[in-house]
């Protein structure tokens, strides 16, 4: 082990009717402090897993896989290629639309869309509202 090295542990249950069926992802690393903010979202956003984020991982794995944030407040990442990695979530961007309340009900009433998956680290807004 590398000095200063950490290890961020995910484990996962793949069938919820068997419970020996559990995953285990890990990386080990070791934190660099942050990495420079894309100045645009690209093709696809990655929400680093909470394991990650504890272990201060999440700029290392990054850099690995040639992902950027693109905000300086917030641990999501950017790229304009879609990257497979058990510790990230993969979510493809169809449109960046400001963040109004009003113009985001009307944005997504126009395209029928119901429910919702809300990622809001890093942003002052609660959610449920």
């Amino acid at each position: 082990k590398r000095q200063g090295e950490r290890t961020a542990t995910r484990l996962r249950v793949e069938d919820a009717s068997d419970e020996s069926a559990i995953t285990a992802t890990t990386y080990s690393g070791v934190p660099c402090g942050s990495i420079t903010p894309r100045a645009q979202i690209g093709e696809y956003v990655f929400d680093p897993d909470s394991a990650l984020l504890a272990a201060g991982l999440h700029w290392s794995l990054a850099s690995e896989l040639g992902l950027a944030p693109f905000s300086a407040k917030a641990a999501y990442l950017t790229s304009s290629k879609p990257v497979e990695n058990r510790l990230l979530s993969c979510f493809r961007v169809e449109e960046v639309v400001a963040l109004d309340r009003r113009e985001l009900s009307v944005w997504l009433s126009e395209r029928g869309i119901g429910q919702l998956e809300i990622k809001c680290r890093g942003v002052e807004i609660l959610p449920e509202r």
